[in-house]
């Protein structure tokens, strides 16, 4: 019986215990048709019950024989024949009949102890007809499975399978015991003198065991390793085997108290009997060859006890008693420096008895005893030992693996019993006898692992540890034996019972086909990286995540490279960490760049993932990466960089960090040990940073922004060698023997092109509407359950209640959904995906279309009723059941059968509805659904909860449309001629099951509430078709007929201002002077000739003008306490420092932008109080880094100071001047009440949601002589196109804050009127992709309000943008890490999954659909972001 029968039979034989499972063999070639009667035995029936593995799954069971057996107490009558049909049709198995008469003969349980002793059928059995039997047994129709069908060489792959993975899971628990080993084994390189001795003594030992001189011996010796690991070697053997683990309470007594203590068996019996059996055939075949006819002889004669074992005055030097003084030697003077000390020794060897001295006892025994083992009285109880012992029948691993259950720890003692039962023999793979093999450091050879010159493991054992150590498992499985897996392992052969997919109809659009995404109550199988414990599950008892982290990086998988090392710059690659789990990443990795200051402050940036988490998280002051270099690199950068001589006795992160500079300044270095997907970690060719660059399918991928941005960062391996690729191409083309062997290597994990989806045409789409039902007649006929009373619904319909802030839909049911790990829900939806297969219970309808219940009286539809609470009481004071009607009182709560849509068919279920024993119709209890996660949509037509998951589920994930879901359901169905829902009934379904979960979307980010600091705003074509949107009121439409004049404008906000009605001379000559001013900054940064370039169209009376001409007319058009350090600049009369620091400051002073892009407004105050001070500048650095950059270097030059200062003074009071008249419109007031379904807008900045401000008519003149050469295309919405949507969202933690619809086109008044109009206070920081150009349209109109924002362009648009440098948020420290400038540009592309099942809906559902998956988007960030600040925490420990 496979698995799936051994569950089935447990469901039934838990109801019925007298229940048999009847296999069948119907098409057998030779006997014809047999079959087999089984039942669990009691060990079965508890095994099963225990088992936690999905019955719906096959998976193999530990000697499954024991776990059935042929029922004693079932016979089949042979008085006449009977027809058994099988319940699979799929399969297409003829009805077949048996020589038996229509009955089956049970015994009940007294009488089946009976059957069985007497062997013979008992006639006075219970007997059943088949059908009532079949009734009986499958009277539950939930406990139905669909039977697989498994061919032999597939089931000895998963068989193969699963020893392998538990082979893995065994090893991973085992790793503390073997890295303890492993690190005791090194230890005794620190002392080669000691380490001879052991390998000697033991060597003896197991001669004399081995060899035929002894009938047992013990050998037992303790070690101290680094003063915290208790490291004992032993071996027993002959008559006294098995006295190490009968006396290690003993043991351990003697020996100090440790918390880690192992104990590693030296060789094992199956070693013993293996080396002897070669001693005997090497020793025969050695007289063979010299032809000596004697017969094998006893070998332990008294000159081969004295070679081997020793203890008189003519001993060999290498005999077992030297060894043991000496060691002895090293317990009485121990070395301070060494990392191991000798404990103590016990060795007992018994001679053989043909060669026992009766007179002279001493000489039958070599018995010594030494340090802590000294005063043990270990006579007596090896006496006893040797006379009361009991066979000692050694496990294998293999038996640890099949018996022991997996954990992802084992203690320490059930670690040393799995790996001492691994071989240890070294004849394994060496001919020469045995020996003891060591681990051994030796010197760096190579360039990826250590070659160890001397000392080469070659035992079973020593083999694993060696493998597992550097991280191949596969080499460890081959060393055991383990089969080797093949990759691609046959599918189960089974014959789908799905129907092929129907071709679309031709009245309706074809619909995109995607991959149908596992149902919601199944979850995955998804294999975990056993190198690294999850860091979320590390108990207290193990290290913090830290310290495994920092083992894991160090350890054999860990890559640690030393890219660029310099007196101010180091840059080293690393491993990342994952944020959401804390595990280990072999194939992430990061660049960790420390660089020193000027004022000799060190400064670390990593790329990791942690940096961007903790930027936001002040408790914390580095990531992993800083921490790691800061302990363990930062003290041995002097050693590394110039010692001449080799390490003395270096730690293991000493050996990591000197072999990671082998590759320093490396253009390029390969990182993983991938073989798909290669990584290499590339030096820029002005050696001033570092990007990783991804080799897959033949195409290199740069992952620096910067090339990414310039488009160029992604090239074929043919056209490396592009004049127009990036910088890290170039050094790739110089270096092809680094990736050369790696070109040809293709990843099959190839993108569906299938799943992009066909935009209809516009003929087609627009009148498509999902809120109109089937309008064919026939369809309607053939369909009637799909046509509720209301069948002219019209999409004018309210579906927002302005009361509340929530959504409603047609709906029966109002009961929220539950959650995908409701265990009522997993029930209830295991129970319906039962119903789906054809079984005993189940049947169809008289039209073979709908699932019904097959019950004693007949086919009957299934039924649905409120559950039976036998304490509840009514109001008229009965109960709803009594003696009488245990099963109370229902009554129909509609007058047809409901049709519920399930995952694979369609079933028909009768609703009751309970009432009590009076029959009282207010104490009626109506069925809703609840209890059962079932969502009527009316009283024709219902689905469950599974229904809706899986269609939000393949949404999100295929970008399922909702025609491409519905078609993919009924691909799913058992028969052609069976359909999902309609389209438009399965829209309204979905909707009203979404709309049930009653969702407030006015919820802010958790951590920065309705008014957040740092926000990103962007507009993505996704939307409605524009006719549908026609009542909808642009957003920036004028709220009031109140008319608004600016307070200033664009060119009074500039540093050379002018106002509109000054005169044209005036105008000229402030604009002569800001191209005065770029000419000097260009000569004074070395930048002219490029300049020159740019200014080609200007005349010749501006540009041939003469520097002193220039310096004239400058000097006069700056204000007079500027002037002084613009002569200075001019003339270069100040520091060159300095100069270079003044010239992207004069760059923005040149240019048409306002002064508060350099200098922040909310700011002013401080920078007024550090010019008063003249001392202390450090503060300015994080608002205005340009300006500390100036006052610092100008410090430096005390003859500076005092100008800069004025410079600076000058311009802070000509900024606060202009904007003393701000003024704002109006003060927050709720002007518009939160209706989305209305307005179109959809804002949760506050927490009514509603429009705060009137917005006003702006009477602004058009200048056309604006200078910037940024420019933006915005595309304008047509009548047959669809709208935009244009979104907002949290820079810091991506929790997005609404949106509002776009009819027309996308412009800079999109962001004003939302920030205006819906936001209670401005907020400091705002990301746009046109932010150059945002900021002085938010400033013309309302100044005051925006006065204190500061307006950057995201890093994904800022690397096309030719702005001033004020608009990179990259020069500010805080925004660098932490701060997701382009976070709109990945929510735009996380809402293009749901753009082809939205933009054919009407406006009401278009809007709820987009807040439904946007708040799954919030709570998705939600959920990440509290697990990424755990994870941090975890690793700040």
């Amino acid at each position: 019986m496979s698995s799936i029968d051994l569950h089935t039979q447990y469901n039934i034989q838990s109801q019925v215990p007298d229940a048999v499972g009847i296999v069948v063999n119907p098409v057998h070639k030779r006997l014809g048709p047999c079959y087999g009667a089984y039942n669990l035995t009691p060990y079965g029936f508890s095994m099963i019950n225990n088992c936690k593995v999905s019955e719906s799954k096959h998976h193999e069971h530990n000697n499954a024989n024991l776990y059935y057996q042929h029922a004693p107490h079932f016979k089949l009558q042979d008085n006449g024949d009977f027809t058994l049909s099988s319940f699979l049709p799929s399969y297409d198995i003829p009805p077949f009949t048996f020589s038996s008469k229509d009955s089956w003969t049970f015994v009940s349980a007294p009488l089946q102890k009976q059957a069985v002793q007497q062997s013979k059928p008992v006639n006075d059995g219970q007997k059943l007809s088949s059908q009532d039997f079949l009734q009986k047994a499958m009277r539950r129709p939930d406990i139905g499975r669909q039977p697989v069908m498994f061919d032999h060489q597939y089931v000895k792959l998963r068989e193969q399978s699963d020893m392998r993975r538990k082979t893995r899971s065994t090893l991973a628990g085992c790793s503390n015991y073997m890295t303890i080993e492993q690190c005791c084994s090194i230890s005794t390189t620190t002392l080669p003198s000691l380490r001879e001795n052991i390998v000697n003594a033991e060597n003896r030992t197991l001669e004399a065991l081995t060899g035929g001189l002894s009938t047992g011996v013990l050998y037992i010796t303790t070690f101290l390793v680094d003063n915290k690991y208790l490291y004992t070697r032993w071996i027993d053997g002959g008559n006294m085997e098995g006295f190490v683990k009968a006396n290690r309470c003993l043991l351990e007594d003697a020996a100090p108290k440790s918390e880690k203590q192992i104990m590693w068996q030296v060789s094992t019996a199956a070693d013993v009997t293996k080396t002897t059996e070669s001693y005997d055939q090497e020793l025969c075949a050695k007289r063979q060859k010299l032809q000596d006819g004697v017969p094998l002889r006893d070998r332990s004669s008294g000159l081969r006890w004295e070679q081997v074992i020793g203890g008189t005055q003519r001993q060999n030097k290498k005999c077992l008693h030297s060894s043991i003084n000496n060691m002895n030697a090293c317990i009485q003077h121990p070395d301070p420096a060494a990392r191991i000390r000798v404990l103590g020794t016990l060795v007992n060897i018994k001679r053989k008895e043909s060669t026992i001295d009766l007179v002279n006892t001493s000489k039958s025994i070599y018995h010594k005893q030494t340090g802590i083992y000294e005063d043990i009285n270990i006579s007596e109880l090896l006496d006893h030992h040797m006379l009361h012992r009991t066979p000692d029948n050694q496990q294998t691993f293999i038996d640890y693996v099949n018996q022991l259950p997996e954990k992802r720890f084992y203690s320490l003692t059930e670690q040393e019993e799995i790996m001492n039962s691994i071989e240890n023999d070294s004849n394994t793979q060496s001919k020469k006898p045995t020996k003891c093999c060591y681990f051994s450091t030796g010197d760096y050879k190579g360039d990826d692992e250590c070659v160890y010159s001397k000392y080469i493991p070659t035992s079973k054992r020593n083999r694993v540890i060696y493998h597992w150590s550097r991280g191949s498992t596969s080499e460890c499985l081959d060393v055991l034996g383990i089969t080797e897996q093949l990759r691609n392992s046959p599918q189960p052969s089974q014959q789908s019972s799905q129907p092929k997919r129907k071709s679309a109809s031709h009245n309706e659009p074809a619909a995109r086909h995607v991959p149908y995404v596992q149902d919601a109550h199944h979850i995955p199988d998804v294999p975990h990286n056993s190198y690294m414990p999850d860091a979320l599950q590390t108990t207290a008892t193990s290290s913090n995540p830290y310290t495994t982290f920092k083992h894991a990086l160090v350890g054999p998988l860990g890559v640690l490279e030393w890219r660029l090392h310099d007196d101010n710059k180091d840059i080293i690659a690393m491993n990342d960490i994952n944020m959401e789990t804390g595990k280990f990443m072999n194939n992430s990795f990061a660049h960790l760049t420390r660089e020193v200051a000027t004022d000799g402050t060190v400064i670390f940036t990593c790329t990791c993932r942690m940096s961007t988490v903790i930027h936001r998280m002040p408790e914390i002051s580095g990531c992993c990466h800083s921490r790691f270099f800061e302990e363990n690199m930062k003290e041995n950068i002097n050693t590394i960089f110039t010692s001449q001589r080799p390490l003395e006795a270096p730690t293991p992160i000493m050996k990591k960090i000197a072999a990671s500079i082998l590759h320093l300044n490396h253009a390029v270095v390969k990182l993983d040990r991938d073989k798909q997907f290669h990584r290499f970690s590339v030096i820029s060719p002005d050696f001033l940073s570092c990007h990783i660059v991804h080799l897959k399918d033949n195409k290199f991928t740069c992952q620096s922004g910067k090339c990414r941005a310039g488009k160029t960062n992604i090239r074929k391996v043919t056209h490396i060698e592009d004049d127009s690729a990036c910088p890290h191409m170039s050094q790739l083309n110089a270096n092809k023997e680094v990736w050369d062997k790696f070109a040809e290597i293709r990843n099959e994990d190839q993108e569906d092109t299938h799943m992009l989806d066909q935009r209809p045409s516009d003929q087609e789409e627009p009148h498509s509407d999902p809120d109109q039902l089937p309008t064919n007649k026939e369809e309607a006929q053939s369909n009637p359950e799909q046509l509720p009373p209301d069948a002219t619904h019209s999409s004018s319909t309210e579906n927002f209640d302005p009361a509340t802030g929530m959504w409603k839909f047609e709906s029966l049911s109002s009961h929220c959904p539950r959650q995908q790990d409701d265990p009522v829900f997993v029930k209830a939806a295991e129970y319906r995906r039962s119903l789906s297969h054809i079984h005993p219970g189940v049947c169809f309808d008289t039209t073979k279309k709908y699932l019904i219940a097959d019950t004693i009286d007949g086919p009957k539809p299934f039924t649905l009723s409120p559950l039976l609470d036998k304490e509840q009481i009514c109001r008229c004071g009965t109960k709803y059941w009594s003696d009488e009607l245990p099963d109370g009182i229902t009554t129909p709560r509609f007058s047809n059968a409901t049709t519920v849509f399930l995952q694979h068919g369609v079933a028909q279920f009768l609703v009751y509805d309970r009432e009590c024993l009076q029959q009282n119709h207010e104490c009626r209890i109506e069925y809703s659904g609840r209890q059962d996660a079932l969502h009527f949509l009316t009283q024709f037509t219902a689905a469950g909860d599974e229904i809706g998951w899986d269609f939000v589920n393949n949404v999100t994930k295929n970008q399922a449309s909702i025609q491409a879901f519905c078609d993919n359901v009924s691909a799913k169905y058992y028969s052609t001629e069976l359909n999902f829902m309609h389209k438009d009934t399965f829209t309204r379904w979905i909707f009203s099951w979404l709309a049930n979960f009653k969702i407030d979307f006015r919820q802010p980010c958790p951590r920065c509430g309705h008014n957040p600091k740092i926000i990103g705003c962007d507009g993505t074509k996704i939307g409605i078709f524009v006719n549908r949107a026609s009542e909808i009121t642009p957003i920036e439409e004028p709220t009031c007929c109140e008319e608004v004049q600016p307070c200033h404008t664009r060119t009074e906000r500039q540093f050379f201002s002018y106002k509109t009605s000054d005169s044209k001379e005036h105008k000229a000559n402030k604009k002569l002077a800001q191209h005065d001013l770029e000419y000097f900054v260009a000569k004074n940064s070395n930048t002219l000739k490029e300049w020159q370039k740019k200014q080609s169209n200007k005349k010749a009376t501006v540009m041939d003008r003469s520097e002193s001409d220039r310096k004239l007319h400058l000097l006069g058009q700056v204000p007079t306490d500027c002037s002084h350090l613009v002569e200075q600049f001019i003339d270069r009369e100040i520091s060159h420092e300095l100069i270079q620091h003044l010239c992207p400051i004069l760059k923005v002073l040149a240019s048409d932008k306002a002064l508060t892009s350099l200098f922040c407004y909310r700011s002013l105050d401080l920078l007024l109080s550090a010019l008063n001070n003249g001392t202390d500048f450090h503060c300015l650095k994080d608002d205005m880094p340009e300006i500390y950059d100036v006052l610092y270097y100008a410090k430096l030059q005390k003859t500076s100071l005092h100008t800069v200062q004025q410079f600076f003074k000058c311009i802070v009071t000509t900024i606060i001047d202009r904007h003393s008249n701000d003024r704002c419109f109006s003060e927050p007031n709720i002007t518009e009440p939160y209706n989305p379904e209305k307005t179109g807008r959809a804002y949760y900045f506050t927490p009514h949601g509603g429009r705060v401000r009137q917005l006003p008519k702006y009477v602004i003149s058009k200048d056309t002589n604006t200078r910037t050469s940024c420019r933006k295309r915005y595309i304008d919405a047509t009548k047959g196109g669809t709208t935009y949507l244009f979104a907002w969202s949290c820079a810091l933690h991506g929790h997005c804050y609404g949106f509002h619809i776009i009819k027309e086109c996308e412009g800079r008044k999109d962001p004003f009127a939302a920030a205006f109009s819906y936001m209670d206070e401005c907020p400091d920081v705002l990301f746009y992709d046109f932010g150059c150009q945002l900021e002085e349209f938010c400033l013309n109109r309302e100044p005051k309000f925006f006065r204190n924002c500061r307006f950057f362009v995201d890093v994904f648009h800022g690397y096309s943008h030719k702005c001033p440098v004020v608009y990179d948020s990259r020069r500010i420290d805080s925004l660098k890490s932490g701060v997701n400038s382009s976070i709109c540009e990945q929510l735009n592309a996380y809402l293009q999954k749901i753009k082809y099942s939205a933009r054919s809906m009407s406006r009401s559902h278009y809007i709820f659909y987009m807040q439904f998956f946007i708040y799954m988007w919030n709570e998705k960030k939600r959920k990440t972001l509290a697990q990424e600040e755990k994870v941090a925490r975890l690793f700040s420990l």
